[in-house]
């Protein structure tokens, strides 16, 4: 069913009949009725998109500019202009395909100047929004594969999936090559409808192969990464919370149990501001530094003090009955194993455990100890090291989390190099499971901003942009689905939230903490 929805801005709407096309403008504060032509209009279709900001939050009272306008079949409606917004529309009679065009940033950037346009479709199931990179010359282009990373900010946080739609071009007498003609990204697990600012931002001119050492490859420059413009953003209607998850019953993911929440949700007087992606520029570590304005626009938290993470009630019971039906002798101790991120889980596994018993006023009957198995990288998992643990009586563990990736990412471990320590980790873990008795679970690794190390060309000390992370997460895939463990992807708490981190490498314990409500949930 589809939440209530109290405009904020003044909405324009089209509706299609046989002979003539509607354009209606419904004024501020209006409850929007919903209505829809007869001409297959498919569940998720949004009716309205604005693809440019007002400057003002006066310039939203436009009290009916176009009180109701008639276009003849025979007459072009190219263009609607209403005060300060532009709606381009393009037009398919057979299937309502409505077509808008998002305002470009005006940043000097390579990857920006080879974009052609980026537009916003509503005629799918999803909303669907189309990066056209320019195909006169594709021969000529620089950025030939990239990597971008999306996000709408509004009502809710969320991302954009993206996936490459390639075109073959000729590389050279003998062979051709695939480069990307288009970006496309799909709008899902959106809780409400309403105006969400949209903000992509380049990653990656070209990814590289799984097989190419990246150690030598670039990010985009922070400073002029913004594909769109600064107040970019669309409408979306109906809420779509289609779930994107792995088919695979190890693959742990649920997408829509939770979402990032706009804690001014239901002000609908109060417009809110865009959530740009955090970065930290070069020489912005020092006081004096942090303090100008160069530094603390890209690197201020308060972005997102105003979005807080809810469980679906359905998804908190679940969690609460998780907890407290598990079996007091099953789970004894849940140990992460990792390094530094594993350690601050091991706290915020005991702050989540500690939340539930004071919203429920009620002591779990299991007796849990959370610890840390202490590892860099996948490659310290031996025989000997799970020998020596055993020996000491250290190692009493029922439950291993394990997560081991910022390490490796820190240090360039290319793709195939943290494939095979990994699948050797684990095949040490499963044979040192015989003797010591333990579940295994594989969790996604964390995301971590683009600091001065990470963003800058040529990279030299820290090489965990999404990319890698993403690839090192699908790497974990995949072993999970070949060895039969569970995979806890977590990332439907840490991606909106993936530039957040206050010390730009760990997780606040405003992500943690759910995320950590999350894994217990899984492995109780």
């Amino acid at each position: 069913m589809m939440p209530k929805l109290h405009c904020y801005v003044a909405t324009l709407f089209i509706i299609s009949s046989l002979s003539c096309v509607y354009v209606f403008v419904i004024n501020t504060n209006l409850k929007y009725i919903k209505k829809r032509s007869s001409v297959g209009v498919s569940k998720g279709h949004s009716d309205v998109i604005i693809t440019h900001m007002a400057d003002t939050e006066a310039d939203y009272n436009f009290n009916a500019i176009i009180d109701k306008t008639k276009v003849g079949e025979d007459e072009e409606l190219d263009d609607v202009n209403v005060g300060k917004i532009k709606v381009d529309i393009e037009e398919e009679k057979s299937n309502d395909n409505f077509i808008t065009t998002i305002q470009a940033s005006n940043s000097n950037s390579t990857l920006l100047s080879e974009i052609v346009s980026i537009t916003y479709d509503t005629s799918k199931s999803q909303p669907i929004i189309t990066i056209n990179f320019d195909t006169s010359s594709p021969e000529y282009r620089k950025c030939r594969r990239p990597i971008v990373r999306g996000r709408l900010s509004g009502p809710a946080l969320t991302m954009i999936d993206w996936e490459d739609h390639y075109m073959s071009v000729p590389n050279n007498n003998t062979s051709t090559a695939n480069i990307t003609d288009k970006l496309i990204g799909r709008v899902v697990n959106v809780p409400f409808p309403g105006q969400y600012f949209i903000e992509i931002v380049g990653i990656l001119c070209n990814k590289f192969d799984f097989n190419n050492d990246f150690k030598e490859t670039c990010v985009e420059n922070p400073i002029s990464h913004r594909l769109t413009a600064n107040d970019a953003f669309i409408h979306i209607i109906d809420s779509n919370e289609e779930s994107t998850n792995v088919s695979n019953e190890n693959v742990t993911s649920d997408e829509s149990i939770g979402h990032w929440i706009l804690n001014q949700q239901n002000n609908a007087s109060k417009l809110h501001a865009p959530l740009y992606t955090r970065f930290q520029p070069l020489s912005c570590r020092k006081p004096d530094e942090i303090k100008t304005s160069r530094c603390d626009d890209a690197i201020n938290t308060a972005r997102y003090d105003n979005y807080q993470f809810q469980f679906t009630d359905e998804a908190m019971k679940s969690i609460e009955n998780s907890l407290f039906n598990a079996s007091v002798i099953d789970h004894t101790a849940i140990c992460s194993v990792g390094f530094s991120h594993s350690r601050l889980q091991d706290g915020y596994l005991q702050m989540a455990w500690r939340y539930i018993e004071e919203i429920k006023q009620e002591k779990i009957q299991a007796l849990v100890r959370f610890r840390q198995v202490a590892v860099r990288f996948p490659s310290e998992i031996t025989p000997d090291f799970m020998l020596d643990l055993a020996i000491k009586g250290t190692f009493q563990c029922t439950d291993l989390v394990v997560a081991i990736g910022q390490w490796p990412g820190y240090r360039h471990v290319s793709f195939p190099a943290y494939q095979k320590e990994m699948e050797e980790a684990i095949l040490n873990l499963l044979d040192a499971r015989k003797k010591m008795n333990y579940r295994i679970y594989l969790r996604s690794i964390h995301y971590t901003p683009l600091g001065d190390w990470s963003g800058t060309c040529p990279l030299h000390y820290d090489w965990r942009h999404p990319f890698v992370i993403d690839g090192y997460n699908d790497i974990l895939r995949g072993l999970s689905m070949k060895y039969d463990l569970p995979f806890i992807d977590t990332n439907f708490v840490v991606s909106p939230m993936w530039d957040h981190s206050s010390d730009w490498c760990h997780l606040d314990k405003t992500v943690g903490i759910p995320e950590c409500l999350y894994i217990l949930s899984k492995v109780m």
